[in-house]
Parts: C-alpha cells; sequence; structure tokens
C-alpha cells in the first residue's frame, strides 16, 4: 500500500523582490513599535492586574498611543516580555515597566534586536491572539497575564511555520492549505486550538 502523504499545499506567486521587501519592512516595523511601546510604558506605566497582566483600558490605551490595533498592541507586550524586556516592579503599586536589558537592547542593530524578539517567540507557549476573549470563568483574558498558556502551541505554531520554509522563496500559500497540513500532522490537537494557531503564527 502507498505511504500516506500530506495534503498538497497551493501556493500564490508573489515575487521574490516582493517578498524580501515586505519582510525586511515588516522587521523594521516590529522593532519600531516594541521600542516606543517600552517608551511610552517607561513614561507612564501600566498597572499590574491583581491576577496578573495588562488592564483591558491599559492596553486600549497603548494602542491609541502606538496607532495600533488593541491585537497588535497585546502581542508588542508578549514580545517585549518575552525578550526579557518589561517585566513587573515599581516601589509602590506594581507596574509594567521596562527591564535592565531594555538599554542594552537599544544599542543593538535593528537585526539584532528583531531575532531577541522573535526567536523567544518561536518557542513560547503564550498565545496572545488570546487576549480580549473570555475564560471558562467568563473575565477577559488579560495581556500579559496568566491565562494565555497553551503547551501544545510552540509544536503547532512550528508545523505550520515548517510548511511555509519547504515552499519557494517567492510564493505564500493560503491559510487553509496550512492547516490542513498541520491537522494532517497533527490529527490528535484540539481542532480549535490548531486552527486559531495557525491563524495567529501566520498573522504574527
Amino acid at each position: 500500500a502507498a505511504e500516506p502523504t500530506a495534503p498538497p499545499v497551493g501556493t500564490i506567486d508573489v515575487g521574490a523582490a516582493r517578498v524580501d521587501a515586505v519582510a525586511v519592512g515588516a522587521a523594521v516595523e516590529l522593532v519600531r513599535q516594541v521600542t516606543a511601546l517600552l517608551e511610552l510604558w517607561a513614561a507612564a506605566p501600566p498597572a499590574v492586574l491583581r491576577a496578573g497582566g495588562v488592564g483591558v483600558r491599559d492596553l486600549r490605551r497603548t494602542a491609541t498611543a502606538l496607532d495600533v490595533e488593541e491585537p497588535r498592541a497585546a502581542l508588542l507586550a508578549e514580545l517585549a516580555r518575552g525578550a526579557g524586556l518589561v517585566g513587573s516592579g515599581g516601589d509602590a503599586d506594581e507596574v509594567w515597566l521596562p527591564t535592565e536589558a531594555y538599554d542594552a537592547w537599544t544599542q543593538r542593530s535593528p537585526a539584532i534586536r528583531w531575532a531577541e524578539l522573535v526567536f523567544p517567540w518561536l518557542g513560547s507557549a503564550r498565545m496572545p491572539g488570546l487576549v480580549g476573549r473570555r475564560d471558562d470563568r467568563d473575565r477577559v483574558v488579560a495581556a500579559l497575564g496568566p491565562d494565555l498558556e497553551r503547551p501544545a502551541a510552540p509544536d503547532l505554531r512550528r508545523v505550520a511555520l515548517d510548511v511555509l520554509a519547504a515552499l519557494p522563496p517567492d510564493v505564500s500559500a493560503p491559510r487553509e492549505d496550512v492547516l490542513e497540513v498541520v491537522a494532517w500532522e497533527r490529527p490528535r490537537r484540539s481542532p480549535r486550538l490548531r486552527t486559531d494557531v495557525v491563524a495567529w503564527t501566520l498573522a504574527e
């Protein structure tokens, strides 16, 4: 009998030059936005919620100041924390502040700063896309809060990225095709979790 094979992945020709240009632009913009978030929080640090995390109003204020959507602001905060650039502190009430590592990070080249954000994200069990959803107790899931952990996330994220990495450098792939391969590779994982991880991985 023939060995089972993964579902085919359709491709969308986008051109190598455009891929490079978009990738460089996205990397530079990511570093700029994380820097802006940390500068904002250094000047006006948001409070740490009693259960941990950043409150809805503070996240909204951050998003408005950075001129981004709230999911993007949540992602930026999570990336900064994953890179060790932000943590809880303060003399009296706890607030979210840039760490001592932030000053050294700003002195590095943009490429190194980008890498120091992305490599922790690759292996992170945290899912920033959950921010704003309601948990089992009908509470809003907070950015930087304790409810973003999903142990299967790093594996599913890596499988999704492997699908893209196997393609020629000048093409993209439909999200549905990537999801089908991830489902084939990891059939025992929760369908909702698979869908969420693939969608957020591609967006992030």
